[in-house]
């Protein structure tokens, strides 16, 4: 979902960014790709005019994030409530039931759905009961996984 960050001082054009579940976060600016970079992944550079622009993610809650370039702080993505900032994350707590790969692995794939969830268009009550449903079914997964890894230790 292609999100429109605005003029950027220094920067030719307009820049948009753009979140995909697989590559992550990208900037576009005229047709261009740009990939944050780091070992976070937290810095890009811009193209500019008369040299490039270095700028800053911060934030780690889908919908909290903001770009900052020269100073200035810009939005990245559409506004998420935080009610539903807290409902996307409450998945990470799923590790607690089942520790070790499985659990972390049903953990990062339920925050991952819920990230693509904050970051699509729709309303906020219909986006609440798709948070609550990933929410569930990841917990439900995880009882399942935990009698299974229990039925085979005991055997």
């Amino acid at each position: 979902m292609l999100f429109e960050v605005g003029r950027i001082p220094g920067v030719p054009g307009a820049v948009f960014s753009d979140f995909s579940l697989w590559s992550g976060r990208t900037f576009i600016v005229e047709g261009q790709r740009y990939q944050p970079r780091g070992f976070f992944r937290r810095r890009v550079t811009l193209p500019g005019i008369p040299e490039n622009v270095d700028a800053t993610l911060n934030g780690f809650l889908p919908g909290a994030q903001t770009l900052v370039a020269a100073g200035t702080t810009y939005r990245i993505g559409p506004r998420v409530p935080r009610d539903l900032q807290i409902l996307a994350v409450l998945p990470l707590l799923l590790i607690l039931l089942v520790k070790g790969g499985p659990g972390i692995l049903v953990a990062g794939v339920a925050f991952s759905v819920n990230t693509k969830i904050l970051m699509s268009s729709g309303s906020d009550v219909t986006k609440a009961g798709l948070l609550i449903a990933t929410l569930v079914f990841g917990a439900s997964l995880n009882v399942a996984l935990a009698i299974a890894l229990h039925a085979a230790w005991w055997m």
